[in-house]
């Protein structure tokens, strides 16, 4: 039935949300010469650690972002990989201080916002994640944000609005017509509100999408 297809979607669903790391790691970690600038050693050791999370090798991410954490303390990139490793390591505290500080050196950092957002979330703080993801969806130029009003959805959902959720789904549908999570989002609140006609349209569209 078309409930029982949006509720399998609907899991893990704000998880989707995290930025993906992952990438290939070199088979060597190189040594940087003496010329090297400083900036081009900081982006190669956030390189390094992303790849070892995208394959959960945490060690040796904390080990690359200690090091660039010597080239540059006060590098925001830095402190939100931090915080995903220690969130992937259930070491809840560190990683929303990191979080914290990562916002706090870059109040413009919309990636480090919305990933902050999804760990609230999945401590089930929804009323500070949807503040967070307010400010997200603000920035134009941030390239998931329709991923940023899907997951400002699914708080306001949690928050008992399923109209702000709507109007939240909408707007990630302006940008993305392809995202079918929002679509059955869609048809759910429009059939809870008694709107059959624009909830099979919903539906319609979804079946259209998987075809």
């Amino acid at each position: 039935s078309m409930k029982l297809i949006g509720a399998g979607l609907r899991c893990s669903l704000v998880v989707a949300a995290i930025v993906s790391l992952s990438a290939c790691i070199t088979t060597e970690e190189r040594l940087f010469s003496n010329e090297a600038s400083q900036e081009k050693a900081l982006k190669s050791r956030l390189q390094l650690a992303r790849s070892y999370i995208g394959q959960q090798n945490w060690q040796d991410a904390k080990r690359n972002l200690e090091q660039a954490a010597e080239i540059d303390p006060d590098a925001p990139e830095v402190h939100e990989a931090f915080a995903l490793v220690y969130q992937s390591t259930g070491e809840y505290e560190l990683a929303e201080e990191s979080f914290k500080i990562a916002i706090k050196l870059n109040k413009d950092f919309s990636r480090a916002r919305n990933n902050y957002a999804a760990f609230l979330y999945q401590q089930e703080r929804y009323s500070e994640a949807e503040e967070q993801l307010e400010i997200v969806v603000q920035d134009t130029l941030y390239e998931s944000r329709p991923r940023a009003y899907l997951n400002l959805g699914l708080c306001r959902l949690r928050l008992g609005n399923p109209d702000g959720a709507h109007e939240a789904f909408t707007r990630t549908l302006t940008m993305d017509r392809t995202n079918i999570v929002a679509i059955m989002e869609l048809a759910h609140i429009d059939y809870d509100r008694g709107n059959y006609a624009a909830s099979q349209r919903q539906y319609d569209l979804y079946r259209l999408k998987q075809s």
